[in-house]
């Protein structure tokens, strides 16, 4: 998986112009166990999606900055990047549908096309995920 860096600059190296999608989740661990923990019985619940375009996006620390002023609490972020054609980046309804698609595949566990990111920028591999 890339680190958060050579997301960003795999992003700004494509021929057309790239939007970065952002599901926020939270860990739902059950029984008080710790979600670090491998053995851990936990669930991914997405609590917030954006998207930008990658001439938008400083650094990760700005974009965490940015969910705090948005008052919600999340553990990991799932990103994947959507291209534009013709020179023109991808619809804001275009992004919306592609949104919608990732949150599902999060909620059916399906997450490992995507690249995955503590609050400390981080990556994330998750082994399993469970529906919530």
């Amino acid at each position: 998986m890339l680190s958060w860096n050579e997301l960003l600059n795999m992003a700004e190296q494509q021929e057309e112009p790239q939007r970065l999608l952002f599901v926020f989740s939270k860990y739902e661990v059950r029984d008080g166990e710790d979600p670090s923990d491998d053995a851990a019985d936990f669930s991914i619940e997405p609590v917030m999606y954006n998207d930008k375009p990658v001439d938008d996006i400083s650094s990760f620390d700005e974009l965490v900055a940015e969910t705090q002023e948005a008052d919600f609490h999340w553990d990991v972020v799932f990103v994947a990047g959507l291209g534009g054609s013709n020179g023109e980046l991808p619809s804001p309804e275009t992004a919306e549908d592609h949104l919608q698609k990732m949150i599902r595949a999060i909620y059916q566990g399906q997450i490992q096309h995507f690249a995955a990111y503590n609050r400390s920028g981080e990556k994330v591999e998750l082994v399993k995920a469970h529906i919530q």
